[in-house]
């Protein structure tokens, strides 16, 4: 720029700014180990975009560039590798080139294994739970798992803040690219939870605490494992009740209780069979310990300390003035002591020193609240004055088991959640070969609360009406060319504060298929539970009112039997077992569901189903992408001869039996598809990315398997096909699926269809 100045006038800069530079491309030089497309996923700076979007010039972005490039040869043993960079400018200084020269040297192996610092577990159970080997090469995301196994396994012991550190030890001879590994622990203490605190933040909270405390895997009296409350953040973020991110996501905090004043110790002589002084058990102390004497002294000692009730009342928060309430939310346990003997040293190590938490019950069995008769010795001499047919839970008992049980250490969780919106309307359209073109309209409410209506105006409009409850209500629009649909839906995950869910829909649906036309008015009540993180279940109970109309002519009886309206009553029961490591694109596992269904009133006919899914990975990157998966998957099913036509089987098209159009494998009766009793079907399919980004992937399958009216491989068909999976972000994450199949066996009264698609957006 120029500068002119005048004595009597102002000063005045002429700028002259130039063109605004555009990055062109991103070269990578040296990099034999790894694709440019993969090393682009590591770097800040962005190409253009068809010639003019994106792709503007930071100098200040190269030093982040060089950086994640260097971090991810790190990360795989490329310890010494160098990354310069070059940036090429056309003449008018519009546009760049950026190159990165990449001298990767040699990638290091791990030499010796060793670990320091374990004293509860031994080295060669430390040794059991890791994968590295001596001889393989460094790989950061395979120690780092080892790592995470290790911890897992202390924190299963309560052992909440024990470290476990992979530390590389570097050899004095770097010709050899060697590097010993050494997993340094620090094992910690022992933790219990204490407390387990709510805190709500919001302009207008409305969430009952208890969904969190739902959510929950961990609860007051259990071990401290760090998964848990780990696996507790994860549950808090998917929930979609509240706000995600660094900033106004879920915050969970533990405190060591550094005093154990609040613990009241009873009298040791107390057994089973006995009652309290005062004659309620809650007197006795906090509720986590009633039963157990934890200080080092003489047996019949009791503290003066006050104690804390396991249920202490809503209070607000001291932190925050924007949280609603902060809710103890402990569930009362006691403790039984009993003495060691040989055969207990074989039990879980999780158990801590002689103690196990059982729940606590107001009164204990063949209690009483009178005072019980004087006892020498009572129940400590081997005898039973209870009778109690399970024996004396604290049998020979000495003082020094009091001095052999180590004081607990105790911690508090804090939970802190911010209120996200949870209503949404959204307009979407999809459009695929079974269905043709829908419309999708969809108001939903992810934390409805039933039991909540509107007191007064405020209410509504500060958004405390119907919210809270954690449940979710849903209505649904979906009106297309070939199938609509209309939905209310209703369903609580945790009916009653359980882990029971229950849910109740209601729906009418209409569909134009080929030879009649469909109409259902029904709704759905159902039932669940979520036995553990793999094992659930569900009964739900349905009534439908189904029309038949518009049937061609001619036509088989089976059709003419169910003209005009009929009334469609069943129950099913299921069980679910799920290993997959994700419901959506799993890579290991598998998902099993087993069904019955009974059939009566109108119709009456019972249903058998069963289908598996396993998946296994066979190939990913060394950076755990790019994964290559196959997916195996199977179902099996047969329903009685009563079965109307419009509920019996029939497979073809897309998620079917692709090949073959939509219900085009099926028995044929006087030129109608009648659906079959039977039906057997299987799928083989392999996925893999073809970009570095994984948003372009081809999938090679084949389908086979047969419907028949009884169980038979007479009329077996398969097909073999590939396809494309694209993914939009703007659109989800597969909105689009492309799918080419031939028919290899089929019947010449199949109906085939090549390409079969699906595409779908919502906003």
């Amino acid at each position: 720029g120029d500068v002119r100045t005048d004595p009597d006038r102002e000063v005045v800069f002429l700028i002259n700014e130039g063109p605004k530079v555009k990055v062109t491309s991103v070269k990578f030089e040296g990099n034999d180990s790894f694709s440019d497309g993969l090393l682009k996923l590591k770097t800040r700076t962005k190409t253009r975009i068809l010639w003019s979007f994106g792709g503007k010039y930071d100098p200040s972005s190269i030093a982040d560039d060089m950086e994640g490039i260097r971090q991810y040869y790190y990360s795989l043993g490329h310890f010494d590798v160098q990354v310069e960079p070059r940036q090429e400018f056309t003449q008018d200084k519009s546009k760049v080139e950026l190159h990165y020269e990449i001298e990767e040297g040699k990638r290091y192996r791990i030499r010796n294994i060793d670990v320091a610092g374990n004293q509860v577990l031994t080295e060669d159970e430390i040794r059991g739970m890791t994968k590295i080997a001596s001889g393989e090469e460094y790989n950061a995301r395979h120690i780092a798992k080892d790592v995470d196994a290790i911890k897992s396994k202390y924190g299963e012991q309560g052992r909440l803040q024990a470290r476990v550190d992979a530390v590389p030890i570097w050899t004095d001879d770097n010709d050899a690219a060697v590097v010993d590994i050494v997993f340094k622990i620090n094992e910690d203490k022992v933790y219990r939870v204490r407390d387990f605190n709510v805190h709500i933040a919001g302009d207008h909270p409305h969430t009952k605490t208890n969904l969190i405390r739902n959510l929950s895997p961990i609860r007051p009296g259990d071990l401290a494992d760090p998964k848990k409350i780990h696996l507790l953040k994860r549950r808090l973020e998917g929930s979609q009740y509240f706000e995600t991110g660094p900033q106004a996501g879920p915050r969970i905090d533990t405190s060591i209780v550094k005093s154990n004043s609040w613990i009241q110790q009873p009298d040791v002589n107390m057994a089973r069979g006995q009652n309290i002084e005062t004659g309620a058990l809650g007197a006795a102390g906090h509720s986590l310990l009633v039963g157990t004497s934890f200080s080092s002294g003489s047996p019949s000692s009791k503290s003066s300390a006050p104690a804390k009730g396991a249920n202490s009342a809503t209070q607000k928060s001291r932190t925050n003035p924007n949280v609603t309430e902060t809710q103890n939310v402990s569930r009362p346990y006691f403790v039984e002591t009993r003495a060691v003997e040989p055969d207990d040293e074989a039990e879980d190590k999780s158990k801590s020193d002689c103690a196990r938490l059982a729940p606590l019950t107001p009164v204990f069995r063949a209690q009483s609240f009178d005072q019980p008769p004087a006892a020498e010795n009572f129940g400590f001499d081997g005898s039973n004055p209870q009778l109690n047919p399970f024996g004396n839970t604290l049998r020979d008992q000495e003082a020094n088991d009091w001095d052999r049980m180590p004081p607990p250490e105790f911690i508090d969780i804090d939970t802190y959640v911010n209120e996200a919106r949870t209503g949404r309307l959204m307009f979407g359209v999809g459009v695929n070969s079974n269905s043709g073109v829908v419309g999708n309209i969809v108001l939903s409410e992810q934390n409805f609360d039933i039991l909540r209506p509107p007191t007064s105006w405020a209410d509504v409009w500060n958004g405390t009406a119907w919210r809270g409850g954690g449940q979710r209500f849903r209505i649904e629009a979906m009106p297309g060319t070939q199938v609509s649909r209309y939905l209310i839906d209703w369903q609580d995950p945790y009916f009653m504060d359980t882990n029971n869910n229950l849910g109740v829909s209601g729906f009418y649906f209409q569909r134009f298929y080929k030879n009649w036309t469909e109409q259902r008015l029904g709704g759905k009540l159902r039932v669940g539970r979520q036995f553990t993180q793999q094992w659930s279940g569900s009964v739900a109970l349905r009534l439908e009112d189904v029309g038949i109309s518009r049937p061609t002519n001619p036509h088989p009886q089976i059709l003419t039997d169910v003209l005009g309206n009929t009334l469609l009553s069943t129950v099913r029961a299921s069980v679910m077992h799920d290993t997959r490591d994700a419901a959506f694109l799993p890579g290991t596992g598998h998902y099993v569901e087993l069904g019955v269904e009974q059939a009566f009133n109108e119709f009456t006919y019972t249903r058998f189903d069963v289908e598996g899914r396993q998946y296994f990975t066979t190939y990913q990157r060394a950076d755990g992408g790019g994964r290559h998966t196959i997916s195996l998957i199977g179902q099996a099913s047969w329903t009685g001869d009563d079965t109307p036509i419009y509920e019996r089987f029939f497979a073809g098209g897309f998620q079917s039996f692709r090949g073959f159009s939509f219900r085009g494998v099926s028995p044929v009766d006087t030129g109608v598809r009648v659906g079959g009793t039977t039906m057997l079907l299987g799928s083989v399919e392999y996925m893999l990315p073809v970009t570095a980004n994984e948003m372009v992937k081809v999938v090679g399958f084949s389908d086979f398997g047969t419907v028949d009216d009884r169980v038979s491989l007479r009329d077996f068909r398969l097909s073999v096909g590939a396809g494309f999976r694209i993914a939009v972000p703007m659109m989800g994450p597969v909105p689009i699926a492309l799918d080419f199949a031939v028919p290899v066996l089929k019947q010449d009264f199949d109906s085939k269809q090549i390409f079969s698609f699906y595409v779908g957006m919502n906003r």
